[in-house]
C-alpha cells in the first residue's frame, strides 16, 4: 500500500473521533494487520501491551500505521487485551527503510580500531539522520581495544562539529551504562558498517531484557523467528531501541549538492562571508569555509569528505537530468 504522508490527512482521515474511554499509546509491532501497541503505566497496573486492529478508515485513505506511531485506541468491553487503533498522531519524523515513525536518535556505531571505521558511511548517516529530523550520536565500539591515533583524530572532528560521541564495550558496563543514560527517554535506531558489533551493542545496552509483547506471535499464528519484522525493544532506563532486520538498512539517498552544506554544522559561522553567493566551499577563493579550515578551525577529514561528497551528488543530479 502506498502511504500518504500524516500530515497530507485531515484529523478525520487519521481516525475516528476520540471516544471518552480512548487510550494513548505506541506500537512497538506490527505483523499482518495487527499492531502491539504499548500502553504508558498507569498506576499499580504497570506496563500493558494491547494487540490491536486499524480502523477501516486509514485503508480507506491510504494510511498506514508505522512502529513507532504515537496513537488512540479502544480497547473490547470485554477482553481488554485487544482492542482497535482509532487514531494515528502526527509524526516527527518517518522512514522508509527501515519503516519506522518518530525516531529521535540515530546511533552510528564503528570503532577506532578494527575493522577500520568508515567515515564516509558516517556523515551520509549524519546528513540522512538531519535531514529527517533526527539527532545523531557517534558510538566507538569496542573501546577496550587500542585506539589508531589517525582515527582517534577523526572523533575529535566530530565532537568539534557539534556531534555527541561516546565509546563502548560490552566488557565495560559503566560505558553501557552511560549510553544507555544517553538513549534514555528516546526512540533510537543503531546503524554502521559490517562487523562493529551493532548486535552485541544491543543486546549489552538491553542487558538481556527483552521487551514482552503480550504473546502477540502466538495469538497471530507466527513464530518469533520465523520472520524479522521492525519492532521496538523497551530499555531499562526508559526510551526504545529500534529493532530492524539489517541495522544497516537506514535510508542513505543521494541528496541536492547544492544544500550539503547546510548539514555540516561547523560550516555555519561561515556561511554567507564567501566572495561568491553560491559558493560550494570546495574550490572559490575568498571562501570563508575554506579560510577556516586553512587557520585550523575545521577539521581536514570532514572537509575532505564534504567535497567528495559534493562533486558526487553533483554527477548524480546531472546525470538524472540529461536522460
Amino acid at each position: 500500500m502506498t502511504r500518504r504522508p500524516l500530515d497530507d490527512q485531515s484529523d478525520a482521515l487519521r481516525g475516528d473521533a476520540l471516544r471518552g474511554d480512548a487510550l494513548r499509546g505506541r506500537i512497538v509491532r506490527g505483523v499482518g494487520g495487527l499492531y502491539s501497541v504499548y500502553e504508558a503505566p498507569r498506576g499499580a497496573g504497570g506496563d500493558r501491551y494491547v494487540l490491536c486492529a486499524a480502523k477501516g478508515v486509514f485503508r480507506k485513505n491510504e494510511v498506514t500505521p508505522l512502529v513507532g506511531d504515537e496513537v488512540e485506541f479502544e480497547t473490547e468491553t470485554v477482553r481488554k487485551e485487544y482492542g482497535n487503533i482509532v487514531k494515528i498522531l502526527k509524526r516527527r519524523s518517518e522512514l522508509q527503510r527501515p519503516p519506522v515513525a518518530n525516531v529521535d536518535r540515530l546511533l552510528i556505531v564503528m570503532t577506532l580500531s578494527v575493522p577500520a571505521p568508515d567515515f564516509l558511511l558516517a556523515d551520509k548517516l549524519i546528513i540522512q539522520a538531519l535531514k529527517n529530523g533526527i539527532t545523531p550520536v557517534l558510538c566507538f565500539n569496542k573501546s577496550d581495544l587500542p585506539s589508531i591515533d589517525e582515527y582517534a583524530a577523526d572523533e575529535d572532528g566530530y565532537r568539534r562539529a557539534g556531534f555527541t560521541t561516546l565509546r563502548a564495550s560490552v566488557s565495560d558496563a559503566a560505558s553501557l551504562k552511560a549510553l544507555a543514560a544517553e538513549l534514555s527517554g528516546k526512540v533510537t535506531i543503531l546503524a554502521g558498517q559490517s562487523g562493529v558489533g551493532k548486535s552485541t551493542l544491543f543486546n549489552g545496552i538491553l542487558e538481556d531484557r527483552k521487551m514482552e509483547v503480550g504473546e502477540m506471535s502466538g495469538r497471530i499464528g507466527r513464530g518469533r523467528h520465523t520472520t524479522r519484522h521492525v519492532e521496538l525493544t523497551a530499555l531499562k532506563e526508559g526510551g526504545w531501541l529500534v529493532d530492524s532486520p539489517g541495522f544497516s538498512l537506514f535510508e542513505t539517498e543521494i541528496g541536492n549538492y547544492r544544500e550539503l552544506d547546510l548539514f555540516y554544522p561547523e560550516y555555519a559561522p561561515y556561511r554567507g562571508s564567501c566572495r561568491f553567493k553560491e559558493c560550494s566551499h570546495t574550490h572559490e577563493p575568498d571562501c570563508a569555509v575554506l579560510g577556516a579550515l586553512l587557520s585550523g578551525k575545521l577539521h581536514p577529514g570532514r572537509h575532505a569528505r564534504y567535497t567528495a561528497l559534493y562533486k558526487a551528488y553533483r554527477l548524480a543530479d546531472a546525470r538524472r537530468y540529461s536522460r
